[in-house]
């Protein structure tokens, strides 16, 4: 059975403090912008869904506006229109909150993290297949 198309996305991609050892050790502002393979960790996560076919919107839930500005690759997938912004909550599960009740409650959601940099299209849609069966 095929996912359905759809489908809305939240990706969660805040820092919870100053200092996270890999936004340090990568020298970027955020976690999530710890460039893999030439490219900012939460990027290849919304590319990732949206290259599974299966997702109508993505909200990203994070990180901060100023780090989440200073990337240009962040900045050309939110000109695009399909993804969206929005400051992060106090914690993971208030973000995640905040997220949920910015969608429409009678379509389904999936709910990744921004550092998640192994995510590719295909995972997204054996995902999405076996929740839809």
């Amino acid at each position: 059975m095929p996912a359905e198309r759809h489908w809305n996305a939240i990706v969660l991609a805040a820092d919870r403090g100053p200092g996270d050892p890999v936004a340090v050790a990568a020298g970027v502002p955020a976690k999530c912008l710890t460039p893999i393979a030439g490219s900012p960790m939460v990027v290849r996560v919304v590319r990732a869904l949206e290259g599974s076919g299966c997702i109508e919107t993505i909200l990203l839930c994070g990180p901060a506006e100023g780090p989440m500005r200073g990337s240009a690759e962040l900045r050309e997938l939110l000109a695009g229109g399909r993804v969206r912004w929005m400051e992060p909550g106090a914690t993971p599960s208030a973000s995640a909150a905040l997220a949920l009740a910015a969608l429409p409650e009678d379509e389904p959601v999936l709910l990744t993290t921004g550092d998640h940099a192994l995510l590719d299209p295909a995972m997204v849609r054996h995902f999405l297949e076996q929740a839809s069966a």
